[in-house]
């Protein structure tokens, strides 16, 4: 069991709550009065402040040199390949004067990411004096870009495979998905009303 970090204590109320709303979720097993896994790994907790909200993280990089990520083979992790500005500027060039345009915003990203079962006992926590697991993507650890982007990836393939929109009008940039139409068509609307089909 590693400490956890001062900054999550300072917003031990709003993470009892986040950590609430997980377990209910289902991202978020527990709470247990011991480790509930054979070799069960409780990371250290740590939290980001941000303007509106406070995002709280398992330390993954922690202990340096013994961490999860640590023993992550980087060399095997999918490069991503994501849509630019530019190409964005080129599509809307495109489909001229009018053009219409629409952006996805995926909720709980990287939770959408089921962890491997053999993996749970590494995703560990402790708050409370309880131990929890996160059974769910976690954000810094280092394969959850690549695996979270395998879903977007597909649900994006399986929605094109249902629209009339052309590819070329459809980008996607980690967990932001947009197309752009002339606007004599109802390709937008078409993508955007598959696309949360496909979501659902």
């Amino acid at each position: 069991t590693y400490r956890n970090a001062p900054s999550i204590n300072k917003c031990a109320s709003a993470f009892t709550q986040t950590l609430d709303d997980w377990i209910r979720a289902g991202f978020v097993a527990g709470p247990f009065k011991e480790p509930p896994l054979q070799d069960f790994r409780a990371n250290s907790l740590m939290a980001i402040e941000q303007k509106d909200k406070v995002r709280p993280v398992l330390n993954m990089s922690y202990p340096k040199g013994a961490s999860f990520n640590d023993n992550v083979d980087k060399d095997a992790i999918r490069k991503l390949t994501m849509s630019s500005a530019a190409e964005f500027a080129r599509a809307l060039t495109a489909c001229g004067r009018g053009a219409k345009f629409a952006k996805q915003d995926l909720k709980d990203t990287f939770k959408i990411v089921p962890t491997k079962t053999s993996d749970l006992r590494l995703k560990g926590f402790r708050w409370l004096k309880r131990y929890f697991v996160d059974k769910r993507g976690i954000f810094g650890e280092v394969p959850i870009v690549a695996n979270f982007d395998d879903v977007n990836e597909t649900a994006c393939l399986i929605t094109l495979s249902w629209s009339q929109i052309p590819p070329a009008l459809v980008g996607r940039v980690l967990d932001d998905v947009d197309c752009v139409a002339p606007a004599t068509t109802t390709w937008c609307e078409e993508f955007v009303a598959n696309f949360r089909e496909v979501c659902r």
